[in-house]
């Protein structure tokens, strides 16, 4: 047994009917392609953390003088920049032979975007930081949004049944503590009064991960000839965005569980829309102690460390 199948054996809970099911060749990579994609998921997953629409990037609004309206559009424009797209990309994502490569273009996009913020930054303050930041926010949308709708068809071509969750849940538990670890590091060294160049560093970091993600990613040995018949209905291809939409109005209509899950999930984004607000409240009111941006990081990743697995 190679290094790669133990670790990964250890990990994981393997289940050997499933890995049967699949083609001789990914069955031979299952172990070397879960780990590039635990490794992959986790740089993310950290990335994510200096990028946080939540916490990082309304203190960083703060600290530039940027005006507090504009912190409002921070989290919409993260999270339907990253959505609303998927609709009208994902019939040419589909034309794409091996999805990995789509994950590598999400991934630098990405890294690019969070470069220009890091920029900003160092660089610019006030409105006009604002701005920029915002705009490379939207690019970095666009970026995860590449990556969310390839990435599953990568995992869906390599990795078996009943080990996709784990590998999430495992590299989000990972992230979580890279967070804690990162909220730590920034009350050590920043202190309770964070500067603008402090964290356009941090973001300097975040653009380094979503670069090595990229190269972790492309070193995963695709086939692109497995089909998933559990997603077929998902993945078929789309003739326009309205026929999205209007199979999206039929499984609301028809599907009772999908209709409840759905609701269930709309009552949760007060849990991430409040907290830049509560984030803005916290410097108005003289940030300290474990208020400080470290605090909300470290809150952020026991959150993830607790709920990941």
């Amino acid at each position: 047994m190679s290094i790669s199948e133990r670790i990964y054996s250890a990990l994981m809970r393997r289940n050997a009917e499933g890995e049967q099911d699949l083609p001789e060749e990914v069955q031979r990579n299952i172990a070397p392609n879960g780990l590039r994609i635990v490794f992959a998921q986790g740089l993310q997953s950290s990335g994510d953390q200096t990028v946080n629409a939540s916490t990082v990037l309304p203190w960083l609004f703060a600290t530039l003088g940027v005006p507090a309206a504009l912190a409002g559009l921070l989290v919409p424009i993260r999270e339907s920049g990253s959505m609303l797209p998927q609709a009208l990309l994902t019939p040419l994502v589909l034309r794409v032979r091996y999805r990995k490569w789509i994950v590598v273009a999400g991934a630098l996009v990405q890294s690019l975007a969070v470069a220009i913020m890091a920029a900003a930054a160092a660089f610019d303050e006030g409105l006009s930081a604002g701005l920029t930041i915002i705009a490379a926010l939207a690019l970095f949308s666009f970026g995860r949004c590449l990556t969310s709708i390839a990435s599953k068809d990568v995992q869906g071509r390599t990795i078996p049944k009943g080990q996709r969750g784990q590998i999430n849940g495992l590299a989000t538990t990972a992230a979580g503590l890279v967070a804690i670890t990162l909220g730590l590091a920034i009350r050590y060294f920043g202190g309770e009064d964070v500067s603008a160049r402090y964290l356009a560093w941090l973001l300097a970091a975040g653009a380094v991960l979503w670069t090595v993600m990229a190269v972790v990613y492309a070193q995963i040995r695709e086939v692109p000839d497995v089909e998933e018949p559990a997603s077929e209905s998902v993945e078929e291809p789309l003739s326009s965005a309205n026929s999205w939409f209007k199979h999206i109005a039929v499984l609301l209509r028809d599907d009772t569980l999908f209709r409840h899950f759905v609701f269930v999930r709309s009552l949760l984004l007060v849990s991430a829309l409040s907290p830049p607000f509560v984030v803005m409240l916290s410097i108005q009111s003289g940030a300290g102690s474990l208020a400080g941006i470290g605090g909300f990081i470290i809150a952020s990743g026991l959150a993830a460390l607790l709920g990941g697995r």
